[in-house]
């Protein structure tokens, strides 16, 4: 009898954490269930995050490429700009002699000519020196949008290596 008792208690203990097993495993198999889910949603924001980097890093590229364009245009204008100011030390410098000469009719038609030309290249260094300013101003603009792409990639790897 006591050990009828002692039978019975036990199978309703064994019952008893069998139905906790079970639960136990439904638990887990919907926690698994869960984080699987987590998981894909994270992945996908995770591709998401890469196909927003690759296009930032594709517009800094693009930044730099425009900026390097403009470096190089810029210092042709100052080669040219060097240039036209060295031909004009020249015509300056003919001008100079040619004044020193006696003044006939053909020497005042070549001084003449002499000062359009220096008129033109100064009209043409000016030009440059416009031109000049225009590409600072935009070098600077491109330097200013780079850096806040470059400031936007590197918010976006750290928001990554939070992930």
């Amino acid at each position: 009898s006591s050990l009828r008792k002692e039978k019975i208690e036990l199978e309703d203990a064994l019952e008893e954490l069998d139905t906790q097993h079970c639960q136990a495993q439904d638990q887990l198999i919907k926690q698994r269930d869960h984080l699987i889910a987590q998981l894909s949603e994270h992945t996908v924001q995770i591709q998401q995050q890469n196909e927003e980097i690759e296009q930032l890093n594709k517009w800094l590229k693009e930044a730099q490429d425009v900026q390097r364009g403009e470096d190089e245009r810029e210092k042709l204008d100052i080669e040219q700009h060097l240039l036209l100011e060295e031909k004009c030390k020249r015509v300056e410098a003919e001008f100079a002699e040619l004044k020193s000469k006696s003044f006939n009719s053909s020497i005042e038609k070549e001084i003449a000519d002499l000062r359009e030309k220096l008129s033109k290249g100064g009209l043409v260094i000016n030009d440059l020196h416009m031109d000049k300013q225009e590409l600072e101003e935009e070098l600077k603009s491109a330097k200013e949008e780079t850096a806040v792409k470059v400031q936007k990639v590197k918010e976006m790897r750290e928001a990554n290596v939070i992930l």
